[in-house]
């Protein structure tokens, strides 16, 4: 048993340490979010190691262990809550995963000081980032600025009928 999960580890990390390199490296946004199904899929294997299946209950310390360990695994990326709630938490995360993941997530930013967060323009998600790093700060720029409204689609105005009486 004891073997099996060291190779599960093992897998792990290099899964991950293959994830960083292609997200460095990636210059497309599909090449991003490929790299980036690759980061939930090393969390997903590193954390299915010893649980048995379908538990997505994590301890306070194991939801800050993985935090930290994604945030140091790459120092040059910008993570919102939900990337982050989406690599502790894969499918389709609850509010509470979301809020627990954020509060978590506030912690072991706080507990570094290259790392910091702040609230997007629209202040409806929170952004993790390296302060230490350029490109990360670049990406959490992007993230932060406001987005542009979708035009509001309004119907042209019906024509007016003219009642004129025949004479």
């Amino acid at each position: 048993m004891s073997l099996d999960v060291a190779a599960i580890e093992a897998a792990a990390k290099q899964m991950a340490q293959q994830a960083a390199i292609a997200i460095e490296r990636a210059t497309t946004l599909g090449q991003r979010a490929q790299a980036r199904q690759l980061v939930r899929a090393a969390a997903w294997l590193a954390r299915s190691g010893g649980r048995p299946r379908g538990s997505e209950r994590h301890s306070p310390r194991v939801i800050q262990e993985i935090i930290r360990a994604v945030l140091t695994a790459h120092p040059s990326r910008a993570f919102r809550t939900k990337d982050l709630c989406n690599i502790l938490y894969p499918g389709l995360p609850t509010r509470a995963h979301i809020a627990r993941t954020n509060y978590e997530a506030r912690a072991v930013a706080a507990a570094n000081p290259d790392w910091t967060c702040e609230l997007s323009a629209d202040r409806r998600e929170v952004v993790f980032f390296n302060r230490a790093s350029e490109r990360s700060m670049e990406i959490a720029a992007e993230m932060l600025a406001p987005k542009q409204k979708r035009p509001r689609m309004r119907r042209p105005p019906r024509p007016r009928r003219s009642f004129q009486k025949a004479a």
